[in-house]
């Protein structure tokens, strides 16, 4: 038999020839020997491996017939599967092998040694199982031989032998209830059916009266009956209220306690008190970690009765705990490895990892809607021309921990978004391995509210000085309008200066628009707030611009998209101006047979800020050029050669006092946007509502 501390082997199995590097084992495993094979030129009969790993997939031409004469030839292989794939197929082939166990590949150097570990001390209490089997066929054959010897002494001896033939039998089913324990406990991954079992042969084979397993929860605060069988609520209660309240060093006592009454009693106290035991307790532990107790009811009338049960109590114990405790560390990693995804999953920022030659390993759901169907797992992807990381990260961070660039990226729309971009190195786990973690800022809206607020700026100064030069502009304005009218009743004889008095006052009328426009952009009027329905006001003025659009040849949406009714707080009048100024500009700008309309959002579907309203005025027009739309709200800027340049100007200063926000968007499929954001007003009772 071999000891637990010899060198063990592991020997893979896959359809083509590998390395280490191909399945990211260590190039150091303590007390294991790693050997590679191919299926195809692989003696089933070769060697004495103590762990068979199958890397291939469990249909592989010859598997079968492989694996079959390969367990009749080593039958205490511990046989694992890699876990590739997914499909229903995939494990219909993989149960018909019969393996052990699955392996999820690839494993991190870390994965590999728990893995190594977790197989040795299985592949350990196999020998020692089989070696107790081994010692138990001896033991059997010397009584036997015994037997034949004494055939002589039966009738004097038979009560005798009678007691150690029972107490042979019952040895050899505590045996195999360990071994068919053990071996369920370490292939399935329910252990309902394990336990039920296991409880079963304890009650009807064994003669426990009743059982259970009572376990703490994650954080050891609440214990609960995880399994029992023959045992009646209120005692199952009694019991779990006194053992939940035990100190923690009772929790992890390594031996058999007795309960009598309301005491715990070990030891020769135990055996001192047998009449008075009514159940037997194991506490189940690992070290100073509390697991659970295994309560057994049995009727014990001398302490030879107890010895004989103690080393398969003292088993039972120790197997249960180990298993206990090795369910607790795969669960809390399992939660660690959650709370991680879930994390990332999260986080407002795009995460991904790449290696060396720039290929992506990971990537998080942010980082998928960020980048589109450019970044894909297991593809190389550069990020704009000045931007060379991916291509050389080495050379690029020349041995600084990280770096931090501002790269541009088109979506998938055409738009423009900038992005900050932190990198750093990830701890390699071998010489010759590179990763980097990047994560990614959207930047996009930041830098469109930083140029608002320097345009804001400039604004503010530029309304400061045209409401001084209104003001200057205004009286001299004003006695050239009157001096033209008094020529004009003096010049009445000399018809040959009427057209240039008239053209001097429709010039003067135009300078005194000018004018009015400075000044309602310099100083706005404070908006009169109240609860104003978006959807009524956009229907009156498109039925207002009717006429106009069908002398333009425009089509005019009827009815803005979007809910029935949407309330904002806002000023009729101010926002009547907006929404005119906005129309009469997408009329102006469309050629016969384009479309105008308006679009309402609810406050769901605002992507200016929480709790926003949306009104949008869209145009299937040419759009707005590129080269113009940094200068749309700047004031004088204009396209139309009678225009003042202040409209959209005003309007923008109208929106700010709402404190909304008026910005303009390229519509998809051609055309123009300008978006309206509004506060909602706030909600009122169904009786106020009728009121008005």
């Amino acid at each position: 038999m071999k000891q637990a501390t010899a060198a063990r082997s592991l020997r893979v199995l896959a359809e083509r020839s590998t390395s280490r590097e191909d399945f990211g084992l260590p190039a150091r495993l303590d007390g294991w020997r790693v050997e590679f094979h191919v299926l195809s030129a692989a003696d089933p009969g070769d060697g004495q491996p103590d762990l068979l790993l199958l890397a291939l997939p469990p249909s592989a031409a010859g598997l079968r017939d492989w694996l079959a004469r390969f367990r009749f030839l080593q039958p205490h292989c511990q046989v694992l599967l890699a876990e590739y794939d997914e499909d229903a197929r995939w494990y219909r082939d993989a149960v018909q092998l019969a393996v052990d166990g699955l392996l999820t590949l690839p494993l991190d150097a870390g994965g590999w040694r728990r893995t190594l570990a977790q197989s040795a001390e299985a592949l350990a209490a196999a020998e020692a199982q089989r070696g107790l089997l081994g010692d138990l066929q001896r033991s059997s054959q010397s009584l036997e031989e015994s037997r034949r010897q004494l055939a002589g002494m039966l009738l004097q001896s038979y009560e005798h032998l009678g007691r150690v033939h029972r107490q042979l039998e019952q040895r050899l089913e505590q045996l195999g209830i360990l071994y068919r324990l053990g071996r369920d406990l370490s292939r399935q991954r329910n252990w309902d059916p394990a336990l039920d079992e296991f409880l079963k042969a304890c009650v009807e084979g064994l003669g426990f009266k009743g059982v259970a397993l009572l376990l703490w929860s994650f954080d050891a605060s609440r214990l609960a009956t995880r399994a029992h069988r023959s045992l009646e609520a209120p005692a199952l209660e009694r019991v779990l209220a006194l053992l939940g309240a035990l100190p923690g060093d009772d929790r992890c006592a390594g031996t058999v306690l007795g309960l009598a009454g309301g005491d715990l009693l070990r030891d020769d106290a135990l055996r001192a008190a047998l009449e008075r035991i009514e159940l037997l307790v194991l506490p189940l532990a690992l070290g100073d970690e509390p697991e659970g107790f295994l309560v057994l009811r049995r009727d014990y009338s001398e302490a030879a009765d107890l010895d004989a049960d103690f080393h398969f109590l003292r088993a039972v114990q120790t197997l249960l705990s180990e298993a206990l405790a090795g369910a607790k560390a795969v669960q809390r990693l399992a939660r660690l490895s959650e709370f991680n995804r879930s994390v990332l999953d999260s986080v407002h920022a795009a995460v991904l990892t790449v290696d060396g030659a720039g290929r992506v390993s990971f990537r998080n759901p942010r980082a998928a809607t960020l980048f589109g169907p450019r970044l894909q797992p297991g593809t190389a992807f550069a990020f704009d021309a000045g931007f060379h990381l991916l291509d050389d990260a080495t050379a690029t961070l020349e041995g600084a921990d990280w770096i931090q660039r501002e790269c541009r990226l088109q979506d998938e729309t055409g738009a423009e978004r900038r992005l900050l971009l932190s990198v750093t190195r990830l701890p390699a786990r071998h010489d010759s391995e590179t990763r980097h973690v990047m994560v990614g800022e959207d930047l996009t809206e930041y830098k469109r509210l930083e140029s608002e607020l320097r345009q804001a700026e400039r604004l503010s100064s530029l309304g400061q000085l045209s409401a001084g030069m209104a003001h200057e502009i205004r009286n001299p304005l004003a006695g050239i309008a009157m001096t033209a009218q008094v020529l004009a009743g003096r010049l009445a004889d000399r018809p040959e200066t009427a057209p240039h008095l008239e053209r001097i006052q429709a010039e003067t009328q135009r300078l005194e628009r000018i004018v009015r426009s400075l000044l309602e952009f310099s100083r706005p009027a404070r908006p009169r707030l109240a609860a104003l329905d978006l959807a009524e006001s956009a229907r009156r003025i498109l039925g207002d611009l009717a006429e106009s659009a069908r002398a333009a040849q425009v089509h005019l949406e009827a009815a803005p998209e979007g809910p029935a009714r949407c309330l904002a707080l806002a000023d009729a009048d101010q926002i009547h101006q907006v929404l005119l100024n906005l129309l009469q500009n997408a009329l102006q700008a469309c050629a016969p047979g384009d479309r105008v309309g308006l679009r309402l959002e609810r406050a769901a579907a605002a992507g200016g800020g929480a709790g926003r309203v949306r009104l949008v005025v869209w145009d299937s027009g040419p759009g707005v050029p590129e080269a113009h739309r940094a200068k749309l709200f700047d004031p004088f800027f204009t396209t139309k050669p009678e225009g003042t340049g202040l409209g959209l100007s005003v309007c923008r200063q109208i929106l700010d006092e709402h404190g909304g926000a008026l910005r303009h968007q390229p519509r998809p499929g051609g055309g123009a946007e300008f978006v309206l954001e509004l506060a909602p007003a706030p909600a009122t009772s169904s009786a106020e509502e009728r009121a008005r």
